[in-house]
């Protein structure tokens, strides 16, 4: 029952006032599911997954991909490792990314990355991309799955580099992420401490935060101010 009732959930959500997704709001792969004749979320998924595997075979992608894990396998997990960019590899999870919709909206857009880094234990030779500043849309967009940092506002690097925690960012500051690394409690569980990571929600348009133990922050008003010039 209940991949039954996940399958009944909507990927996006959109009025004309509010766009609400988990990850990235891409039109182009929205307009496309929208398009589909398929039933279930599963079907959906299950279909462009069998899509992109037979375009990666075609091209020989897969085949090149292959040849560099065999090659580096060996450091492939090994975060001491030093190895270089591996092109086709690269190409393969980009393109497994890129050529899903389902995926696009629900984990991120993605792109090939300038030098591997090591993440989830493993070397990754592609880097999540800031959809958000290339976000044209007037339409605010409230997106999760992104770690945010609320305790530490000066932030350097990463995604949110540079912005504030209660801040709308990207190209018309009307992109909000209410994740702040509420993942991460794991490992607040494993070492018996209370809890330092936090999932919120957003009153809209209020611009109040809401957190599970009832306090709440204001949002500054930027954003307001920007909407008013629109």
């Amino acid at each position: 029952w209940i991949i039954e009732f996940l399958n009944s959930l909507p990927l996006v959500l959109e009025s004309d006032q509010l766009r609400i997704v988990h990850a990235c709001w891409d039109q182009q792969s929205i307009d496309t599911l929208k398009q589909s004749q398929m039933r279930s979320l599963k079907e959906i998924y299950d279909y462009f997954v069998q899509q992109t595997e037979r375009y990666l075979q075609n091209s020989d992608v897969a085949q090149r991909a292959q040849h560099e894990k065999q090659q580096y396998s060996s450091q492939l997990k090994n975060p001491s490792a030093t190895l270089p960019l591996l092109k086709n590899l690269g190409q393969q999870n980009l393109l497994e990314q890129m050529m899903n919709p389902f995926k696009v909206l629900t984990s991120g857009a993605e792109v090939l990355a300038k030098e591997p880094f090591f993440a989830g234990g493993k070397w990754r030779m592609v880097d999540r991309l800031a959809w958000w500043d290339h976000y044209q849309d007037n339409i605010p967009v409230v997106i999760g799955h992104y770690w945010r940092n609320f305790n530490s506002p000066d932030q350097k690097h990463g995604l949110f580099k540079y912005i504030e925690p209660l801040e709308w960012f990207g190209l018309n500051q009307n992109v909000f992420c209410v994740d702040y690394s509420v993942g991460k409690r794991y490992l607040d569980r494993h070492k018996q401490r209370a809890f330092s990571n936090q999932l919120c929600a957003l009153r809209f348009p209020e611009n109040t935060l809401l957190f599970e133990d009832g306090s709440t922050k204001q949002i500054p008003n930027q954003f307001t101010a920007i909407r008013s010039r629109i």
